[in-house]
């Protein structure tokens, strides 16, 4: 990630990190400004307004509203999972979840941990909640993007890193001509390194590529 200031904000690329999709979940309930004007008649006389103010001031001609039995949960996970269908990615690839809702039903537990389970999500893959208002969205993303998470590692990850950590052993084993000095933290490096180099170069191309994105907040 490199960020670059321009006029006192950052600009910030990623090169290991790319959006592969985006979802939608849109609200069945269509309500009108001038609905809310109907209702707030006896109000706006009273404060003498005019009808039409909050249209012309926000700009807001309608909104879409979830029904009663629909939580806030529910409809960000439905846009989660319009996202993964959308990527093609298998939903126990995913690492790393960031429910990013504007509102929430409660506290705790965390709306992230309700996506999680909706969309069927491994449990090896981290979930939180990220709350700043309308730029949550956008603080989940690069988050998600410096995060480092990649999803869960596959038997042919383990495979090769195990096949990796044997052969710096056996390196290790083979005798070394005298004068020899301590590598001690040379060794205790080698078998950490392993995972580093795990993944075939392709592999590891393509999950970098994947997009971390949180689920739609709502």
């Amino acid at each position: 990630m490199r960020a670059t200031p321009r006029g006192g904000n950052a600009v910030y690329h990623y090169t290991d990190t790319a959006v592969l999709s985006l979802g939608i979940a849109e609200a069945p309930i269509e309500v009108t400004s001038d609905e809310f004007d109907a209702q707030l008649t006896q109000t706006l006389d009273r404060v003498g307004l005019r009808p039409g103010m909050l249209e012309a001031l926000a700009g807001i001609r309608s909104r879409r509203w979830w029904p009663e039995d629909v939580s806030f949960a529910d409809a960000a996970a439905k846009a989660g999972r319009s996202a993964l269908e959308n990527s093609g990615i298998n939903p126990s690839e995913i690492g790393l979840l960031i429910d990013t809702s504007v509102c929430r039903d409660h506290l705790e537990p965390s709306a992230a941990v309700d996506v999680h389970h909706q969309l069927g999500l491994s449990t090896a893959c981290l979930n939180f909640d990220l709350a700043n208002a309308c730029l949550g969205f956008v603080n989940g993303m690069q988050l998600a993007a410096i995060s480092g998470v990649n999803g869960p590692f596959s038997d042919e990850d383990i495979a090769r890193v195990r096949a990796l950590a044997l052969a710096a052993r056996a390196e290790q084993a083979k005798p070394v001509r005298p004068p020899r000095r301590p590598r001690a933290a040379a060794r205790t490096a080698a078998d950490a390194a392993a995972p580093a180099t795990a993944a075939p170069p392709a592999k590891t191309a393509a999950r970098k590529s994947r997009a971390k994105a949180p689920a739609a907040g709502t």
